[in-house]
């Protein structure tokens, strides 16, 4: 991250727009990504967590019903 920011730096102070451009794309690509990547692990395990907290009361009913039989 740090080599990054001094690329972009010296890329300005050099006149090497282009250079500290494709730098910045290539940051905000990554971090994108791994906001992305971080958004669907954590909507996968909330789904899950709700399915199993569903079961879970389903089985308590399911148990209770047996018992009164």
């Amino acid at each position: 991250m740090g080599i990054a920011i001094l690329g972009i730096v010296i890329g300005f102070a050099t006149d090497h727009f282009t250079l500290a451009y494709r730098i910045m794309l290539v940051l905000f690509l990554v971090f994108s990504g791994w906001g992305t990547f971080y958004y669907v692990k954590n909507h996968e395990r909330q789904y899950l967590d709700d399915y199993r907290r569903y079961n879970r009361s389903y089985d308590n009913i399911t148990r209770e019903d047996d018992l009164l039989r």
